[in-house]
């Protein structure tokens, strides 16, 4: 197997957070198991998710990283939450890094989110430094499970093609020291360093089993006897190539060493300390702020800076200086056109300037000055102007408004026309004409004396009375004095006229000047034949009528 990167095993357990369950949408909450000691072999924990593939080691922009502290891994412990991720197939990437970034152990889980899931990843050291797949593998195997290559989507041991399990039980798994003590977790050994196993002075390795701890003396000043001095405790340094504490591991090999200042020998890293086993620096910074330069390190020669006339892309012509920039040639016609109808563009020197060509009241659409005023003159449309079609739209309205129409009320616009129902002038009086001028306003005219109001009545100066009445006995205006009475005219039945014991009483009381009283009745005298006016001997254009023995006024 190569040894340049790692994975772990990964358990899933898929629960729904009721409150969080979407139809569209569901969380991700990834816990971290591992043997790997935090503080010491890794520092911190990043957490991904794609929906494809990952396309490089780059982190992603949905990237959560999490310092591990010095606590124990062991039960699993939360290193990420994402919320809000569609359903579907997602890849997720898990990864530990030590504090100088760099990857030690990678791990990719294939997940069907349906609802909301919980993943625990287990890592385990016998994945360490594998790189997956190996050479003859299936390309799908592209993560370490138990030790071995495996698919992605390998997170249960009964999948007939994942690796098989290395344990049921703890008393299963086999410790790699004296003082570690195994455990089984999801089918997988991890070797858990236990230090209460060791003296006092001692830590537990892994690998090693019970060593001194960092900074406690043995003794390398002490003689032994004849048979020399034993080995120092800890490395005496990280940069002598030599086993200074004789565990076999030299400079930064040696755990003893973890996170001290070295040298990888690269002209192109920085800030070297030691991590993982090995030397490793940053990157070097090879910026120098000049936009249109290719920057990069080159081993042998340090930061390059290579000038690109591609990357001037302001206008036409443009060069780049490596120490200058950008450069663009002196204005000309050629390089110095309008943009589009609405523009006018000159040179000022070097430089090319553009203005609109637009007056105030216009804009530039689709290419050409546009007038926006787009009032028609019309309070019933709501006028505006289109950017989508660059013409004026004119929208009805339903607002209030005066047709110019006195006769009308109350006016409102109604499909682009300003129109209103009849104005009423209706009085409720039968003996009234109603109508609407408009200089006057509503008029109320009398209907000619007599005419029929209904119920046997008649109007009278735009009243409706009865004829059987003094004030108008007979016909309008006839009135009977306080001392006579409106009776029914012998003979004629619903024809009335006023009592009297003389002519004089039947004269001037709406009766001619030639009335008579007859028989104890005012008649009017009537020579011609019947109905006449007879010289107006009867009030409000009454006719008078004969009748055997006596004349009456009558419409």
């Amino acid at each position: 197997m190569s040894r340049t990167s790692s994975t772990a095993r990964v358990a899933l357990v898929a629960i729904c957070v009721l409150a969080a369950c979407d139809s569209n949408t569901g969380n991700l909450t990834v816990d971290l198991e591992t043997d790997f000691i935090a503080g010491v072999e890794f520092t911190s924990v990043r957490v991904e998710v794609t929906e494809g593939a990952f396309a490089s080691d780059a982190p992603l922009p949905n990237a959560i990283e999490t310092v591990a502290g010095v606590a124990r891994f062991v039960p699993g412990r939360r290193v990420g939450e994402l919320r809000g991720l569609l359903l579907g197939d997602h890849l997720v990437r898990v990864r530990l890094l030590d504090a100088l970034g760099v990857v030690l152990v990678t791990r990719l889980v294939r997940v069907q989110l349906r609802d909301s899931y919980a993943l625990t990843v287990v890592v385990t050291r016998d994945c360490a430094g594998i790189t997956c797949p190996e050479p003859g593998d299936e390309p799908a195997l592209t993560t370490c499970l138990r030790g071995h290559c495996a698919d992605p989507i390998c997170a249960d041991a009964e999948v007939a093609t994942c690796p098989t399990v290395q344990c049921t039980a703890s008393t299963d798994c086999v410790a790699t020291s004296a003082c570690v003590r195994p455990l089984c977790a999801e089918g997988a050994c991890l070797q858990l360093a236990d230090d209460s196993a060791c003296a006092a002075d001692e830590r537990c390795d892994v690998t090693l089993g019970c060593v001194l701890r960092p900074g406690v003396e043995g003794d390398a000043s002490l003689p032994d006897a004849g048979a020399g001095d034993a080995c120092p405790p800890a490395e005496l340094g990280c940069t002598n190539e030599t086993d200074d504490d004789c565990d076999g591991l030299v400079d930064c090999e040696d755990p003893d060493c973890f996170d001290v200042t070295c040298d990888d020998s690269l002209l192109c890293t920085t800030r070297d300390r030691c991590g993982a086993g090995t030397c490793t620096g940053l990157a070097l910074p090879c910026d120098d702020l000049v936009p249109c330069t290719v920057d990069a390190c080159e081993e042998g020669m340090g930061c390059t800076h290579t000038a690109s006339d591609a990357l001037c892309t302001d206008m036409p012509g443009g060069t780049c200086d490596a120490v200058l920039g950008c450069q663009y040639p002196t204005c000309t016609p050629a390089t110095c056109a309008p943009i589009d109808g609405c523009d006018a563009a000159t040179c000022s020197g070097a430089t090319c300037v553009h203005a609109s060509t637009c007056t105030a009241a216009q804009t530039c659409c689709g290419g050409a000055c546009r007038a926006t005023s787009c009032d028609d003159g019309n309070p019933c449309t709501d006028d505006s102007f289109s950017t989508t079609t660059c013409a004026c739209v004119h929208t009805n309205n339903s607002v209030t408004c005066n047709d110019g129409n006195a006769c009308t009320t109350p006016d409102r616009c109604s499909a682009g026309r300003c129109t209103g129902p009849a104005r009423s002038c209706d009085d409720s009086n039968t003996c009234t004409t109603d109508a609407y001028s408009t200089s006057t306003g509503c008029t109320h005219a009398s209907r000619a004396a007599g005419t029929s109001c209904g119920g046997g009545n008649v109007c009278c100066s735009g009243a409706c009375v009865s004829l059987a009445t003094r004030a108008h006995c007979g016909s309008c205006g006839a009135t009977c004095s306080s001392s006579r009475s409106c009776v029914t005219v012998p003979g004629r039945s619903g024809v009335y006229t006023c009592t009297c014991g003389a002519n004089s009483e039947c004269q001037g009381e709406g009766f001619g000047g030639m009335a008579t009283c007859y028989s104890g009745y005012c008649d009017c005298q009537c020579a011609a034949a019947s109905p006449t006016t007879c010289g107006g001997q009867c009030s409000s254009s009454a006719s008078c009528h004969e009748l055997s023995g006596h004349n009456y006024c009558q419409y």
